[in-house]
């Protein structure tokens, strides 16, 4: 999957997974940290690394989840956000791997738990349509996240009838 298509996953993920926690800075720092974090598997690609190997499984997210909490809580002492920084480091290189899961190319996405390979071979990593699709789907629910939280989809409902 290309990168604007993780993005667009992620945004899609994350809008519907904090809707129940409402309209909040933490929130929305987690929808969009997770969003930028999702982008960082592939830095396997710069560093000459065998792709979707080293970065691309539990592990790395782990790694990444606790790095961010950990920068977060020393820079502002404060356990919420550093448990928000936790959620969008694993959560983005979570979203990373589900987004490769449906692509022809098989990974190890279980490591250190298991090497079994997966891939659902739905779609080729380059394909512009499923990327496509997946920003406009992205940039969608967010936007309805922020209609839904802030009640602004209620007050346009209301109008229209």
């Amino acid at each position: 999957m290309g990168p604007h298509g993780h993005a667009g996953l992620t945004l899609i993920l994350f809008s519907f997974l904090m809707m129940p926690f409402g309209y909040s800075f933490e929130a929305i720092l987690i929808i969009i940290l997770a969003t930028g974090i999702s982008l960082l598997p592939d830095i396997d690609l710069l560093c000459g690394w065998s792709h979707r190997g080293k970065t691309h499984n539990l592990a790395f997210a782990a790694i990444i989840g606790l790095s961010v909490a950990i920068i977060f809580f020393y820079s502002m002492n404060d356990l919420i956000i550093a448990l928000t920084g936790f959620m969008a480091g694993f959560g983005g290189v979570i979203s990373h791997l589900l987004g490769d899961i449906i692509t022809y190319k098989s990974f190890t996405p279980f490591t250190p738990f298991s090497k079994r390979k997966i891939a659902l071979k739905y779609c080729k990593s380059d394909d512009k349509k499923v990327n496509g699709w997946l920003v406009i789907g992205g940039v969608l629910a967010f936007v309805f996240y922020l209609l839904i939280v802030t009640g602004h989809l209620e007050e346009i409902i209301q109008k229209c009838m």
